[in-house]
């Protein structure tokens, strides 16, 4: 018995969730009259990890965000956002990995590949993250991830009678905090 709990003490699982008030995310594009952002004001992010003795080995992140929390100080502009990722009938962009495997231990640099799905089409991305552990408690993740509108059949948008065009790609900016929930059960009692 105390083998058993020793093999499964060596590869245990840890669930962490996100902490918003320390996490931000915004996605930056260019046009034709001057370059652009939007703040992403409400999203969510879990991550399982592998506990090993030597260290921790993400294993699995589950992304999701609400089409209409996507926002600039612009209601035109946040309109036909909403409008070109076709938030009625697609009203969530979501992320699920399928590998996450290490590109330089020293640096924290992780390689993530995962199926995307943006206005309802799904397709594989992967994207460069830089990860830091910092005990079995806490994870900060951040990196830039380009995304070709084009690739999701979204046209990008134009207004002015289209004398004004957003540029295809976009960059998608995140810095992610991620606490254990074993952790946040034991700082809440």
């Amino acid at each position: 018995m105390l083998l058993m709990a020793l093999i499964t003490d060596t590869n245990a699982q840890t669930n962490f969730r996100l902490m918003p008030e320390n996490s931000k995310l915004q996605i930056t594009g260019t046009s034709s009259l001057h370059d652009w952002e939007m703040d992403v004001r409400e999203f969510d992010c879990n991550v399982t990890a592998q506990n090993t003795p030597a260290n921790i080995t993400l294993s699995q992140i589950e992304f999701t965000c609400p089409v209409e929390k996507i926002t600039s100080n612009n209601r035109i502009m946040d309109n036909k956002t909403y409008n070109a990722l076709k938030e009625k009938e697609h009203p969530v962009i979501s992320f699920r990995s399928n590998d996450i495997s290490v590109t330089n231990a020293e640096n924290g640099n992780v390689e993530i590949i995962g199926i995307i799905t943006i206005a309802g089409v799904a397709r594989e991305i992967n994207f460069s993250a830089e990860v830091n552990v910092q005990g079995n408690s806490r994870i900060t993740a951040e990196g830039i991830v380009s995304v070709n509108m084009k690739d999701y059949k979204i046209e990008p948008p134009t207004a002015m009678l289209g004398t004004l065009k957003t540029g295809e790609e976009v960059k998608v900016k995140y810095s992610f905090e991620f606490i254990s929930r074993e952790n946040e059960i034991t700082r809440n009692n």
